[in-house]
């Protein structure tokens, strides 16, 4: 995991390769939100472009989903873009929106700059 943040922006990244399973993706949320860098209502930018999430499971999307909402307000209630290259992967995360959308606003997108450029204007 490769994790940065862009103070200026209030945006965190977070980049992950290699196949992903819910522990992995579990465990960069709670390093991303524990970091001393990630500020409350800090917007998160998954860039997932290099993953391979042909293990996750749509009960793993749904199990990841109900951990993001049961975080505290100021962590869960924030902007999250996610970044996915291909269409399987773009309907995950789709699964994953909706799951998520009655605590945050999510977007899924094919660019990085799409995707900045939304949490710049709603974040």
């Amino acid at each position: 995991m490769d994790l940065w943040f862009d103070e200026k922006n209030n945006i965190a990244y977070i980049v992950l390769t290699g196949t992903l399973n819910k522990d992995i993706v579990l465990e960069a949320l709670e390093s991303t939100i524990n970091c001393d860098k990630y500020k409350n209502g800090m917007c998160r930018l998954w860039d997932l472009r290099n993953a391979d999430f042909s293990e996750l499971k749509s009960e793993d999307i749904m199990s990841i989903a109900t951990k993001s909402c049961k975080l505290s307000s100021t962590v869960s209630e924030v902007n999250v873009a996610i970044v996915v290259k291909d269409d399987l992967d773009y309907g995950l995360s789709r699964m994953f929106q909706s799951y998520t959308n009655r605590t945050s606003q999510n977007m899924v997108f094919r660019t990085i700059e799409e995707a900045e450029q939304w949490l710049m204007e709603v974040g």
